[in-house]
């Protein structure tokens, strides 16, 4: 009689367990992550306890798709960062702050392409991702609604123009249940989930959120050409425009004067040529990350004309440039290559994919990351937190696809 078998048997229920609360950790992750603190922190104390604890039964088997070279850049970059929190002037407000974005994706970079590398698993996630999108929406409008009755009318566009995010991250998902829906009842309840975000994103006066849906689309029509999509995504977003423009509002004086306003070159203008003058005190190693504002206020007393845009911590309006800044040239390169290869993988996947929900959510997956990070996050600062799912979503649907298409190699169980 083998006297491990209780344990190995043990084991092996506690590995299948911790899978369970890790996949449905993750689930509530992704729909909190941009609207509530404390419920997507309650899910990644559970997701890193559970991953540990599962490994550390395991005895550190199946840690094979480590060394899947997104799932190793995306580590390498949040590690490099991590190591920059200690040279900062203030290590504590650093690790603080990492702990709540670039910690937060490197949680979710070892959960999601260890868990999430069965199909059904995959569409469950590519579903929550859609559901989400109509979840954000109820909230939205339930803000204006208690705003309403509370003041008798809704509060100017900057009030709710942090809701601008989760509209950008999600519609992608929401897009491509659309295309995936079958019935007339499911169709329409995406088209009503979809043509209620574009008005709702129109509403936050977000305008570098507006250009990326608009690079997101153009990303999507590139790789699955839909001519009625096309017309319908431009005729929604003019009808909506006009109607908002018919009301004498700042919103509306924000819509007409464009993308590109005045005011958004001036802040461009000078925010970034402030960052580079504190970049070029340091290129190499970075001031250490978490501290943008605080390192502003120090070398501003020694130059007189710059400009503290506002009280209160804020970053330079630009995610590749607060890199540089925090932890210097080496990781903004590893940041590009994170971004290059995923946008490679996903491309690939979207065009080799005899499935289509896994083309589809490659697509979405595509199309939220450019939307968010290369777009969006090249004149704003947006939160880290989604880069570590959308860079686990590619890698495990990379790690999938190696598997079904024969004479590729899997490194997952290895």
């Amino acid at each position: 009689m083998d006297v491990n078998a209780p344990s190995n048997g043990m084991t092996a229920k506690f590995i299948k367990l911790a899978d369970v609360v890790i996949e449905y950790a993750v689930y509530v992750f992704v729909l909190a992550m941009l609207v509530s603190t404390s419920l997507w922190q309650l899910a990644l104390a559970a997701i890193l306890l559970f991953w540990t604890a599962r490994h550390v039964a395991g005895r550190g088997t199946g840690l094979g798709y480590l060394r899947e070279p997104l799932v190793l850049a995306g580590l390498a970059f949040c590690t490099l960062v991590l190591i920059s929190t200690f040279y900062a002037s203030d290590t504590l407000e650093g690790l603080r702050v990492y702990k709540n974005t670039i910690g937060a994706s490197m949680i979710l970079l070892l959960a999601i392409p260890d868990i999430f590398r069965d199909e059904r698993r995959q569409r469950r996630l590519f579903a929550t991702l859609a559901y989400a999108a109509a979840v954000v929406v109820l909230v939205q409008v339930g803000r204006y609604v208690v705003d309403f009755l509370q003041d008798g009318s809704i509060r100017n566009y900057s009030h709710y123009r942090k809701m601008a995010e989760p509209f950008l991250f999600y519609l992608p998902f929401a897009l491509a249940f659309a295309f995936l829906s079958a019935g007339i009842k499911a169709s329409i309840f995406w088209i009503i989930v979809m043509i209620s975000q574009v008005v709702l994103l129109l509403l936050t006066g977000a305008r570098s959120a507006w250009i990326g849906v608009a690079a997101a689309l153009l990303v999507w029509l590139i790789l699955k050409p839909n001519r009625t999509l096309f017309m319908a995504s431009a005729a929604a977003t003019a009808i909506a425009a006009l109607v908002m423009l018919a009301y004498d509002s700042p919103l509306s004086m924000r819509i007409s004067e464009g993308v590109l306003s005045a005011s958004t070159m001036e802040r461009v203008g000078r925010l970034w040529p402030q960052t580079y003058s504190m970049i070029a005190t340091s290129p190499f190693l970075g001031h250490g990350y978490g501290d943008y504002y605080g390192e502003l206020l120090r070398q501003s007393a020694q130059h007189p004309e710059w400009v503290v845009l506002r009280p209160g911590p804020y970053g330079p309006h630009n995610n590749y440039l607060e890199i540089w800044f925090s932890a210097g040239i080496a990781t903004l390169a590893v940041l590009i290559y994170l971004c290059a290869r995923l946008v490679g993988q996903m491309v690939e996947v979207v065009r080799s994919s005899a499935q289509a929900p896994t083309a589809y959510f490659a697509l979405a997956t595509l199309c939220a990351f450019t939307a968010h990070f290369l777009v969006r996050g090249f004149v704003e600062d947006v939160n880290w937190r989604p880069l570590g799912v959308l860079a686990g979503i590619a890698a495990a649907l990379t790690l999938r696809q190696r598997v079904t298409v024969p004479g590729t190699r899997d490194i997952r169980s290895t």
